[in-house]
This record gives structure tokens, C-alpha cells and sequence, in this order.
């Protein structure tokens, strides 16, 4: 299979574009062929050096990616929810694998997903999708008519926080930098956004909130 490689720490010359063997699944695991790769800073922290250490490491070479989507072509012993044909996707913290046409998914890191949903859609919100969730459904489960301030509120996690906070009916401000992104946070559904560039995030916050505060940061 053609796969992009890392070899020795470094810069984007440190990528490599090779052939090597196919993977196989082993028991509890998914062949999936790779059909869109996300891409996240953490992919360049671990190239570059910046996460290194303790459970960072990886061995050279490695194959970086931490998310993908795809269609599952074979299927390891001790799978039973996972059939091949099946459209997959998974996201994996710290996960590594996934700039290539095949990789060997433990089946439990697997989301089916419905033909309604695009490849490359699924492959681009794992990580950040479910942080947007659990941050909502779980860290603080928000509530109808909550205030919720999203710093960074045009970037792809701020942005699905803003989503989904309006799904669950709270109220949103949004920090963001520029005036395209006021523009990007507010499409997304936030009712008042806050140039922290040009104002004083904190006080804005007690302005607009009579003084009150919000209920999650």
C-alpha cells in the first residue's frame, strides 16, 4: 500500500510518500481501506518533536493520522459488529495510522456510519466532534437557557460547540479574533461574539450578562 511516513523528527520534508506491506487485523481488529484522513495540529506536534515523550513516542517510522473514514475490506478474529462493507469511521487520542490506504482498527474505535454521511465529513469531525461532545453531554451537561462562553469560537472545535450548544437550547458567546471569524462564529449559530483583540473578553462578559457571568466557560 502507499502510505506517508515519518522517519526522523522534523519539518514537512520529514514526511515521506512510500510504498510498504499491507497491514493484516489481528484478533479484534478492522482492515479499514482508508477513503478520506483527517488532519490536526497534534499530527504536527508529533512529526515536529513538540509531543515526544512518555506515551507520545511512537517508532520510527511511523504512519502519522489520529482519524479517518473508510470501508471496512477485512475482519480480524473476535469481531462481531463490524462486517466487511461496512462505512466506517474512528477517531484514536494519540493515535497514529492513518495517512495511508489501509489501517488495522481496533473494532471497538469504530462508528458505523449511515450512506447519508460523507466520507470526508466523517473523517474531519471525529476528533474534534467528539470533544465538542463530551464537553457538552458530559464535562458540563448544558441545560435550556444556559450561557456558555466558547473562546475560539471559529475554530473547528469552537465552531461544533456552538453547534451543539444551540442544539441543547443555551445561550452562546463566542471569543474570537478577526472579523471573518465574528462572521464564521455567528453563521454557526452564536448569539454574541467578542473581538478579544480589540476588547476586554471578561468585562464584555459581565456587560452582556448583566453583571451575572455565564454558567461554563
Amino acid at each position: 500500500m502507499k502510505a506517508v511516513r515519518v522517519h526522523e523528527l522534523g519539518g514537512p520534508e520529514a514526511l515521506r510518500y512510500e510504498e510498504i506491506p499491507d497491514p493484516s487485523p489481528k484478533s479484534g481488529e478492522v482492515l479499514v481501506k482508508i477513503e478520506a484522513a483527517g488532519v490536526n495540529f497534534l499530527d504536527i506536534y508529533y512529526r515536529s518533536g513538540f509531543h515526544w515523550g512518555g506515551h507520545h513516542r511512537r517508532t520510527l517510522p511511523y504512519i502519522p493520522g489520529a482519524e479517518a473514514s473508510g470501508t471496512a475490506v477485512e475482519v480480524g478474529p473476535e469481531v462481531e459488529d463490524i462486517k466487511v462493507g461496512d462505512r466506517v469511521a474512528y477517531g484514536i487520542s494519540n493515535g497514529y495510522g492513518s495517512y495511508a490506504e489501509l489501517y488495522a482498527a481496533p473494532s471497538w474505535h469504530l462508528f458505523k456510519l449511515t450512506n447519508s454521511v460523507d466520507f470526508q465529513i466523517a473523517a474531519a469531525v471525529m476528533l474534534q466532534g467528539m470533544t465538542a461532545h463530551y464537553l457538552t453531554h458530559t464535562t458540563y451537561p448544558l441545560k435550556p437557557n444556559d450561557t456558555a462562553l466558547i473562546h475560539a469560537a471559529a475554530g473547528g472545535t469552537g465552531l461544533l460547540l456552538v453547534q451543539i450548544s444551540k442544539l441543547l437550547g443555551a445561550r452562546v458567546i463566542g471569543t474570537v479574533s478577526t472579523e471573518e471569524k465574528t462572521q464564521l462564529a455567528r453563521a454557526a449559530g452564536a448569539d454574541m461574539t467578542i473581538n478579544y483583540a480589540k476588547q476586554d473578553f471578561a468585562a464584555e462578559v459581565r456587560t452582556l450578562t448583566d453583571g451575572k457571568g455565564v454558567n461554563v466557560v
